[in-house]
């Protein structure tokens, strides 16, 4: 049950930093894919890696598209 919540909160982030990077210009979900990427292992030792990166990132992907 925490999984999924932890999920589900990542995915609600992944919306938030969707928004930001839709609206700022110059600053991609690329950027924000190259960003965790290089902090993945820190990011990974506290967390398990059972897709909570994923939905942050697909969550992020679909908002900055549907704004921009």
């Amino acid at each position: 049950m925490i999984d999924i919540a932890f999920v589900i909160s990542f995915a609600f982030i992944g919306t938030i930093l969707g928004c930001i990077t839709g609206l700022v210009p110059g600053f991609h979900v690329n950027n924000l894919a190259l960003l965790l990427l290089s902090a993945s292992p820190s990011i990974l030792a506290f967390l398990s890696p059972c897709g909570e990166l994923a939905s942050l990132l697909v969550g992020a992907m679909v908002v900055s598209a549907s704004i921009a």
